[in-house]
């Protein structure tokens, strides 16, 4: 019966957040061993206290989302409401397995560089790629140009080339230069640690979708920062605010350090967008917590992001108490839109 729950929770994430856990055996596991006992408390009303939740919810974001849809499912399944402090309890089982995940992906990366110059920089490129990469090595395939029928390009994670005007070269190639300079070896330690072009917070928000100011009501703000996306994305307003207060429902989108990130119950808008409340006065967001700054997330119907790179951009962003306690004191979109970029 709890192998079957478990499964249902899994696809249930699959829906929501286009992630397939359901084949992790470890983390089906870690959940059944997990839940067993959580259902027998919750069934004698006792529930744990979590004097890391909030440290847990600020820097774990995306796993914890992904514990509130396990909660919800217990509480539409077994009639018990979890407490923040179970929720987050169970997102330090979702962050373990996803983390696994990521790094199996970043074990399994192919690179190809592409020479366009004499094969003796073919060999220079090599012995600079050795020399820089060593425990990677085995990630590189360094050809020339004249040789790329040879392979299939599709093989390959990313692709380098010592230049891009060559018909034959593949259109997502990146440009290197031949000698692979220090600019060259970041774009490929970004690559091989899943960090080039990934999506990140500051891909989606723009000053025009912030709004800065005072207001007392937390439906006003939400209903605000909709309109802001509304207007520059030109959809339906009622259906995206509509959205955000289903899953207002659920609770748990304070994630402490007086941070609230809501976002829609489904995808609603094609693509993906954020916007952000930054307030001159606190706002009481729920029963326990205050928010002086609150991101609105919609992720579009049409795009299949890596939702953890996005949230774990967005993690340094609402853990960061010295930065969220200088924005309190002196609120400034810019100041905002700077930290974003730098993160």
């Amino acid at each position: 019966e709890m192998d079957t729950f478990v499964t249902r929770i899994l696809l249930e994430i699959q829906r929501q957040f286009q992630l397939d856990l359901t084949l992790n055996a470890n983390l089906r596991i870690a959940l059944a061993l997990h839940l067993i006992p959580l259902l027998t408390r919750l069934k004698y009303n006792m529930q744990l206290t979590n004097d890391m939740k909030d440290e847990i919810k600020a820097s774990f974001p995306f796993a914890y989302e992904l514990s509130v849809i396990t909660s919800d499912m217990i509480q539409n399944t077994y009639h018990y409401a979890l407490s923040d402090d179970e929720i987050s309890y169970i997102a330090i089982h979702f962050s373990n397995h996803i983390e696994q995940l990521y790094q199996q992906k970043k074990e399994k990366k192919k690179i190809l560089i592409i020479s366009c110059a004499r094969s003796s920089n073919s060999l220079l490129i090599y012995s600079k790629i050795q020399k820089k990469f060593v425990q990677d090595i085995n990630a590189f395939t360094i050809i020339q140009m004249d040789k790329l029928d040879s392979i299939t390009p599709d093989e390959f994670d990313a692709i380098l080339s010592t230049s891009l005007k060559y018909p034959k070269i593949p259109e997502k190639a990146i440009k290197i230069s031949e000698y692979i300079d220090e600019q060259d070896c970041k774009i490929i330690s970004s690559l091989l640690n899943d960090d080039y072009e990934k999506i990140h917070v500051k891909n989606y928000i723009t000053k025009e979708l912030i709004y800065e100011g005072r207001l007392n009501d937390k439906n006003q703000l939400l209903k605000k920062l909709c309109e802001l996306a509304a207007q520059k994305y030109n959809f339906d307003l009622s259906e995206l605010l509509a959205s955000v207060l289903e899953r207002e429902k659920l609770g748990f989108t304070s994630y402490g350090n007086y941070v609230a990130v809501p976002h829609t119950m489904t995808r609603i808008s094609d693509e993906t967008f954020i916007t952000a409340g930054l307030l001159h006065t606190p706002l009481k967001w729920d029963e326990d917590n205050v928010v002086y700054l609150v991101i609105l997330i919609s992720l579009g119907k049409k795009e299949n992001h890596d939702l953890y790179s996005l949230y774990s951009s967005l993690s340094k962003l609402i853990s960061n108490k010295d930065f969220i306690e200088t924005l309190i004191k002196t609120p400034s979109i810019d100041k905002l839109l700077d930290f974003i970029q730098l993160t």
